[in-house]
């Protein structure tokens, strides 16, 4: 019976060795995927730390820039606030001097039907 297990050892050891290279060739595969995979992430991850880092070195020049327009918006709604207050004013004139205009003309229909 040993003799039998000898030549059982030597049919595995022929197929392991004849699977050896394909089984190789795909490790190698295998690998490279998962290496290339790796360096994509790591790559994704160089470029969003670029992107980070110019951010923040622009971030001071984008928030005086900010503070800028902000102060530009303020003077453009205060200039228009105050334009719109005049127009309102004026507005309210022009129907006060309307209902005085008609007061005086019904005040001079019942002065001149009373006499």
């Amino acid at each position: 019976m040993p003799a039998k297990k000898a030549t059982a050892k030597k049919t595995t050891a022929r197929k392991t060795t004849a699977r050896k290279p394909a089984a190789k060739k795909a490790e190698y595969s295998l690998r490279n995927i998962a290496l290339a995979t790796l360096g994509f992430y790591g790559k994704v991850y160089d470029e969003l730390q670029d992107r980070i880092d110019d951010a923040r070195k622009e971030a001071p020049k984008t928030f005086e820039g900010l503070v800028k327009r902000g102060e530009k918006a303020q003077k453009e709604l205060t200039k228009a606030r105050k334009e719109l207050r005049e127009n309102i004013k004026d507005e309210v004139e022009d129907v006060r001097d309307q209902v005085e205009d008609a007061v005086d003309s019904v005040r001079d229909r019942f002065a001149t039907a009373k006499a």
